[in-house]
């Protein structure tokens, strides 16, 4: 990654408006750039899973504050939100980076790969920046040196959202708690209220693309998240007489079938695409015996509204008939 090309990419990109391509932009990152690639090179080495970002909280609100800008915490537990205010007159804007890690242990032959473990849903688990939101931070606390060193040249105020969880709480129940994570738990705290943005940037880096570019679309670039449970229940039995009772191992293997006709064969494909992926199915203690329940758990994506609401309205529906065809039970939660 060039963190030089990327913030002095990203700078004009959204303030073009009030600066009209400054000149002091380009030579503003290139005193950052080093800055800004250490802190990246951190976070990857120490990263912390989502709701338990409290050491790379602490270290946003460092820098922060070391770059004169006002600190404000208490959001989503371990959210930051940095305030600088311009010597212009003129609108309110933010950016925003994600900061949580995911549960996958690193085999990459880097000086800074994270040999991190952490508390993952209540079992321990290797800790890795595998979505670039070490990326993300970095970038944004680039942004906020550069802006803060130069706000005699800003018209406005921007907002620095720093948001927590992006992929879910490490340490509650994502299903019946999500409510109480990432931007909704924000939202809720009030993180966007005093001063109200009027419009909010953000960026993701993405494997494949050439550094030192941006990419953009009309409409939607990235897709939506919902997060699916699926339960099953049978009835145990021996292995050699499945017979004598229910099969969720059997009813399981369909069910991640037909899941996949929701895309393939009801979504209308004109107007966006969607994925329905099972990325954790957990059944069974021994291979002789079926079990009495199988847990599956998987997301929904997809960058069309219209798409992602008829995969959401007709997913229970087909596990419902497929359970009933089965003579077994399933729970769907969808959040």
């Amino acid at each position: 990654m060039n963190m030089h090309k990327t913030l002095s990419l990203c700078l004009p990109l959204l303030f073009c408006s009030q600066l009209a391509l400054a000149d002091w932009v380009d030579d503003s990152v290139k005193a950052a750039e080093a800055h800004t690639i250490k802190l990246r090179q951190h976070i990857h080495q120490y990263p912390e899973l989502g709701n338990m970002e409290f050491k790379t909280s602490e270290l946003i609100q460092k820098e922060l504050k070391s770059y004169g800008i006002e600190v404000r915490k208490g959001y989503a537990k371990t959210g930051v939100i940095g305030v600088l205010k311009g010597s212009k007159p003129g609108p309110v804007m933010a950016l925003r980076a994600d900061m949580d890690a995911l549960p996958i242990q690193e085999t990459a032959a880097v000086p800074f790969a994270s040999k991190q473990k952490g508390i993952y849903q209540g079992k321990e688990t290797y800790v890795m920046h595998a979505c670039g939101h070490d990326a993300h931070t970095a970038m944004l606390l680039g942004a906020a040196k550069v802006l803060a060193a130069n706000k005699d040249k800003i018209a406005g105020t921007v907002v620095f959202v720093f948001q927590p969880a992006e992929e879910g709480g490490a340490d509650i129940d994502n299903f019946s708690q999500g409510d109480q994570i990432g931007s909704r738990k924000m939202l809720a705290d009030g993180a966007l209220k005093n001063p109200q943005p009027e419009v909010i940037f953000g960026m993701h880096v993405m494997a494949g693309m050439p550094s030192g570019n941006i990419f953009y679309k009309d409409g939607a670039i990235l897709n939506s998240a919902d997060h699916l449970r699926i339960q099953v229940d049978g009835h145990q039995v021996h292995g050699s007489m499945p017979w004598a009772g229910r099969d969720p191992i059997y009813a399981s293997a369909q069910m991640i079938n037909n899941l996949q006709s929701l895309v393939s064969r009801k979504a209308d494909l004109t107007k966006g695409m969607g994925v329905v992926s099972i990325g954790s199915i957990q059944g069974g203690t021994t291979g002789n015996v079926i079990p009495n329940q199988v847990n599956m758990v998987g997301t929904i994506r997809s960058n069309s509204e219209d798409v992602r609401q008829g995969i959401l309205k007709d997913l229970p529906k087909i596990l419902e008939h497929n359970a009933a065809a089965n003579d077994v039970k399933v729970k769907v939660e969808i959040a």
